[in-house]
């Protein structure tokens, strides 16, 4: 690509007088910290997949854009597999334990066994794998499973691991599944489902290159997803539009030094072409605002609304019946700028909108979704190329998880799910993680299982048993197989497992799963088939792990989403 003196932040290179940065500085600090162990360093980078996105890294590269894939959320993981034991006699006295920082804890090195710690013992000691599943396996098997639930968090988790989890989850006969999802977007999954019928992002990271306007709500994507300021260099490289709407002007939005591209890590890149500042929890009114604007400005797209949506008046009304100085007020915008902001989105022919945890993590979040949502339907920016409307995750697989079920389920997954596994699947939809934790507190869970889980402090719910807590290592391998946890040599590469073949009457070809299925209108008549891609008969495409790939979405003949 040629370089492009125009977007840079500075003429000089590495500019002092700008906040930046030092990505080189802190590759050589992580070399220095894998000293010991460079060579096996090298083959989790070169030949495993990445702990921190979901973009299909294999080695160096991904599936998603040509060219290199390392970022630093990769390389800070990196000490975690390398690192050598520890020593299991530090951790026969726990209280010795306690004025240690995290940091420190971490340090101690990777568990070599299964630990146990049984109550009234001063600490931990090490116990044989056999002994570890049977304590897990006792505990689980003495108490009623309506009383173990089982909670997940999605970083170095591949989607495989998910399905495998929840599916034993409920084999166990326990319908109290979850995801670390339901934490930071479930407004989003929440208000997509009401609207779209998916709560998932309708596109690609690679739909953000070419597209005419990428607007970022309430994200600081510059530190919490690094990775996406490749893609949003390469976009503006080609023209696109930077605008964020956010409490604060973020200086990693303004300018950025993208390090595998020279030029960028050189002089930078500008990136934000515009901020609309906001109040803290401002968006929703801020949204409302702009919906407004659009309709009288005339940049409603009306033939995607008439063709492709439900309830554009009822959401347009309800905007309207806000006066603009409550809007004003509410917002800590102008009703200038909410007008310049649609007059924006009104010139794009394209674009898409991007928002993270600042619109989520309010008790209005659900309802600011939908205004986003709403805005964007307005506009048609869904089921195009170029289009989309992308609630930004932070781990890899989070996204994921939810989708191959694990995740409070409905009764329609549950029957489904009961037909293909052929065992019965416990009826109801679950705690959530939420309600995982108060029912710890009122004594309702005697097992809270998980990758990581943020466990209740009740003295009514421990991990593991109400009499002891196991804690094995983080470890996946077989005599066969083994996992990056493992120490050379030898070290296979850490790949996804592959899918199997499709059940009789479907078909897979994965990423893209095109199989057949059916879909039925929901009794409130909202959008029950989604969008697409391809030609298949209805978007329920079978395939073994119930992966749905979103890249490039295209909407079906009679599929309507719905304004609310």
């Amino acid at each position: 690509m040629a370089v492009n003196p125009r977007l840079w932040a500075s003429l000089w290179p590495r500019d002092p007088r700008l906040h930046k940065p030092n990505h080189y500085l802190e590759m050589a600090q992580v070399a220095w910290d894998n000293r010991s162990q460079l060579p096996y360093a090298w083959r989790i980078l070169s030949r495993g997949t990445c702990d921190g996105c979901a973009l299909g890294t294999s080695g160096l590269t991904d599936w998603t854009l040509p060219g290199t894939h390392l970022c630093m959320v990769r390389l800070e993981l990196l000490r975690l597999s390398t690192m050598g034991s520890l020593d299991p006699e530090r951790l026969r006295d726990a209280a010795a334990l306690g004025g240690l920082s995290s940091r420190e804890l971490r340090e101690l090195g990777r568990l070599p066994h299964p630990l146990l710690r049984r109550r009234g013992e001063p600490g931990f000691r090490a116990i044989p794998w056999n002994e570890a599943y049977d304590v897990a396996a006792g505990a689980i098997r003495a108490i009623d499973p309506q009383r173990l639930a089982v909670y997940l968090t999605s970083r170095g988790i591949l989607n495989e691991h998910y399905y495998a989890a929840q599916k034993a989850a409920r084999a166990l006969g326990t319908p109290h599944v979850d995801n670390s999802a339901r934490l930071c977007h479930a407004a989003s999954t929440v208000a997509m489902k009401q609207m779209l019928g998916h709560g998932a992002t309708t596109c690609s990271y690679r739909d953000l290159i070419g597209t005419d306007v990428v607007v970022l709500f309430g994200s600081n994507t510059a530190n919490n997803q690094p990775v996406t300021m490749k893609y949003l260099y390469h976009a503006r490289q080609r023209g696109t539009r930077v605008v964020v709407v956010n409490t604060y002007d973020e200086p990693g939005l303004r300018h950025y030094w993208v390090p595998s591209v020279p030029e960028s890590a050189l002089f930078g890149t500008r990136f934000a072409d515009d901020w609309f500042a906001v109040h803290t929890g401002g968006d929703h009114a801020f949204l409302q605002g702009a919906l407004r604007a659009l309709e009288e400005q005339g940049g409603v797209d009306r033939g995607f609304v008439e063709r492709h949506t439900l309830g554009f008046e009822d959401a347009l009304s309800a905007a309207r019946a806000a006066s603009w100085e409550l809007l004003e007020r509410e917002s800590g915008s102008s009703r200038g700028e909410m007008q310049r902001f649609a007059a924006l989105l009104a010139r794009a022919r394209t674009g898409v909108l991007v928002w993270s945890m600042g619109l989520t993590q309010h008790a209005h979040g659900v309802a600011t979704v939908k205004a986003l949502l709403n805005v964007g339907l307005a506009r048609g920016f869904v089921g195009r190329e170029h289009c989309g409307l992308m609630p930004i995750r932070g781990h890899s697989g989070v996204q994921g998880g939810a989708e191959v079920g694990c995740a409070p389920i409905d009764e329609t997954t549950r029957q489904r799910f009961e037909a293909v596994w052929g065992f019965p699947v416990p009826a109801g939809p679950g705690h959530t993680a939420a309600e995982m934790v108060a029912a710890a507190g009122r004594g309702e869970l005697d097992v809270c299982r998980g990758r990581r889980p943020r466990r209740p402090r009740s003295r009514r719910s421990r991990c593991a048993s109400t009499r002891t807590s196991c804690s094995p290592p983080r470890c996946w391998s077989t005599p066969r197989r083994r996992c990056w946890c493992c120490p050379p040599p030898p070290a296979t590469s850490r790949r996804a497992v592959a899918a199997r073949p499709p059940p009789s009457g479907a078909s897979c070809s994965r990423p893209r799963c095109r199989g057949g299925g059916s879909a039925a209108p929901s009794p409130s008549g909202r959008c029950s088939a989604r969008w697409r891609r391809g030609s298949a008969p209805s978007w329920r495409r079978r395939c073994a792990e119930r992966l749905i790939s979103r890249e490039s979405l295209r909407f079906d003949q009679g599929e309507r989403a719905r304004f609310i």
